[in-house]
């Protein structure tokens, strides 16, 4: 009893250690994970740093804007009539922000159903590109529509990553949140993926360093 009154005294003496000391949220975090035997400290200080911290982010580019005859309707900042996502990466998933315009709805005020999927098509691509450092093409896209998108609540965010790698079928799986964010749809794309030198011959896949 005496040892684990003596322990816990002990570990409460380094949280008021942490607590005052003069670190950035990222130190905090590497300092908790010092003490992982020390359960009571860990588990307080991962708890109040929850909220300062935030996932790695990099803005992805978009290495075909020179490619001669590049208009893709999803992703292409050319084509006049396209809805031209740009993409972020966070961890483990790829981020778009877009905002869409009164000629892509379909129902008064509402984002056509064929333009959202569209947008879960394109945006399952680009994690074929950066996560898998390839390229290929649609397979099979299943959707479900959840609620509609208007186009009032302003800009959309979607969220994708991979679910499943079996050989050359990899399956993405993305959530479309409107500008009050709520979900809306979301979707399972399955894309055939080729070897890399092949994509680079085949879809002018220009490598991955290409995207940073």
């Amino acid at each position: 009893m005496k040892f684990e009154h003596s322990l816990l005294t002990n570990r409460l003496s380094i949280l008021n250690t942490i607590a005052i000391l003069p670190l950035n949220s990222l130190q905090y975090w590497a300092l908790c994970n010092f003490f992982t035997d020390y359960t009571i400290v860990y588990r307080i200080c991962k708890t109040f740093l929850k909220g300062f911290y935030t996932m790695a982010e990099v803005q992805i580019k978009n290495p075909f804007v020179n490619l001669p005859g590049y208009s893709c309707f999803g992703c292409s900042p050319h084509n006049s009539y396209g809805l031209a996502m740009e993409f972020i990466e966070q961890d483990e998933t790829i981020v778009s922000f877009w905002s869409p315009k009164e000629h892509f709805s379909g129902f008064l005020g509402v984002l056509h159903g064929g333009v959202q999927a569209t947008l879960h098509d394109e945006i399952a691509s680009w994690v074929v590109f950066v996560k898998l450092k390839t390229a290929g093409y649609t397979a099979d896209l299943s959707i479900k529509y959840l609620n509609p998108v208007l186009i009032s609540k302003g800009t959309i965010k979607l969220v994708s990553k991979l679910e499943a790698l079996d050989g050359n079928f990899a399956t993405m799986y993305t959530e479309l949140y409107d500008g009050a964010g709520k979900l809306c749809s979301e979707s399972r794309a399955k894309y055939f993926i080729v070897p890399e030198h092949i994509a680079q011959k085949k879809f002018a896949y220009p490598g991955i360093d290409a995207f940073y």
